[in-house]
């Protein structure tokens, strides 16, 4: 205390003998770098240590302790280890609520997806609970709180299994009520297609979202703001699996999962290595033995930890194959319509469905373009069908739809407008191309 300056007391215990009791005023900045301090020199600061809130202090070094750590601007202002558990105890809802506002979330999400609309979706993140998931198991494992980490990794799949029941039981009562059609095809609504395939840029979301939960809990400021980023990244994604559950798509349904336990391994691993960047480390390493043996309460951990990489991994592998499989095909079709003949067409649209192949299916590509001239392209199928399957080295279904428009000052026939509308070319096994519409401008 006498080499950083830090005033202090000491009160000896009276039972049992050789305590003490130490205090000492510090700003909030230089309490986790005097603790480490104090770690260091063998005393076990994690048996009894009470932090608690300076109002004022009129010690002889206290102003200058607080204008070294002003001054020190280079680093972010953290809270101590112990303070970083009251934190996560704070955010922890009850569990009966939990398991309410996962599912009203979820209910509220599933809504905005099938009406197409990012503002309800929005309404169901304000909602959601998960921030106090993703905080007590970033905070237990960096403080070694085992009771921290054992409530992230039951409510965390609690929670997230409710979030997908509560989709599954609003898609169906909009269903059996013909709120929504029984047949309606999901990946025709934007936003359900955009949360039931895993992709760059959702992802980048749930990356965000794991920094902003470590920054705003150890800076000890509103963490509101990412408690939606984290209900960003989660809660559409399993409100898509019940939706796709109720309409029995399981390519939709499948896609959603692997976007939702990409988003949750992400945001948790992210979170952990933002708090280790901030200096905070975990005591696990502290326990671990001469000759590598490991109590109880850390191979726990540990496992836990090797639990967590594996199904990043597994997520990760099946992610990069979904975003490879898209950008072969976003390659490959801008390719083709550079060509000459296609000059007067413009892309619209690409849709891709079950990169992976599975249940059977083959992968599903859909592509929109748009035409100002009233020339039939039946060949394009076939020839985006070659460029695709050649990349990509297997089977493909390809649609493609080629959308006409006119522009003031194009006159029309009537023979020819309607040469151009219904066209309809079936080409192959499958190659479709549906049916076009075109509209004359006056």
């Amino acid at each position: 205390m006498e080499e950083k300056n830090v005033d202090f007391v000491l009160t000896p215990a009276e039972s049992p003998q050789n305590y003490c009791v130490v205090e000492f005023p510090l700003p909030v900045g230089a309490v986790e770098d005097i603790l480490n301090e104090v770690r260091d020199q063998g005393i076990d600061v994690g048996k009894y240590t009470v932090v608690t809130s300076l109002e004022t202090a009129t010690t002889q070094n206290l102003a200058e302790l607080e204008e070294e750590y002003v001054e020190d601007s280079s680093d972010i202002k953290r809270i101590s280890h112990a303070e970083l558990r009251v934190e996560a105890q704070e955010h922890k809802p009850h569990i009966r609520t939990f398991i309410i506002l996962s599912a009203l979330s979820a209910m509220v999400a599933a809504a905005g997806l099938l009406l197409n609309s990012a503002v309800v979706i929005t309404g169901a993140m304000v909602l959601a609970p998960f921030l106090s998931t993703i905080v007590s198991g970033s905070v237990g494992l960096t403080i070694d709180d085992r009771s921290l980490i054992v409530d992230s990794m039951t409510h965390q799949p609690m929670g997230l299994g409710t979030a997908i029941v509560g989709a599954g039981v609003a898609g169906f009562l909009f269903r059996i009520l013909n709120i929504i059609p029984a047949n309606l095809y999901l990946r025709s609504i934007d936003q359900i297609h955009n949360f039931s395939t895993p992709n760059a840029l959702i992802v980048t979301i749930a990356v965000i979202a794991g920094v902003a939960v470590a920054l705003t809990v150890a800076a000890d400021i509103s963490s509101a703001f990412a408690g939606i980023a984290v209900a960003a990244a989660i809660v559409p994604s399993a409100a898509t699996i019940g939706l796709g559950l109720v309409w029995q798509s399981p390519s939709v349904a499948f896609g959603a999962l692997v976007l939702l336990l990409i988003n949750v391994a992400t945001i948790n691993v992210v979170s952990f290595l933002t708090f280790f960047a901030l200096g905070y480390r975990s005591e696990v390493l502290r326990y671990i033995q001469p000759g590598l043996t490991l109590s109880l309460r850390t191979t726990g951990t540990v496992v836990v930890i090797l639990i967590t990489i594996l199904v990043l991994g597994f997520t990760t592998i099946t992610t990069y194959q979904y975003v490879a499989f898209d950008q072969t095909v976003n390659h490959e079709v801008e390719e083709a319509l550079d060509r000459p003949t296609y000059t007067e067409l413009s892309l619209v649209e690409i849709r891709t469905e079950n990169q992976l192949g599975l249940f059977n299916q083959e992968p599903r590509v859909t592509i929109v373009v748009a035409s100002n001239s009233n020339h039939r392209y039946p060949a394009l199928p076939s020839v985006l069908q070659q460029e695709i399957e050649s990349n990509l080295e297997q089977s493909v279904q390809i649609r493609v739809q080629i959308i006409n428009y006119r522009t003031p000052g194009v006159v029309t026939n009537s023979s020819t407008q309607a040469n151009s509308i219904d066209q309809q070319v079936i080409l192959g096994r499958n190659i479709i191309l549906p049916t076009a519409e075109t509209k004359a401008t006056p």
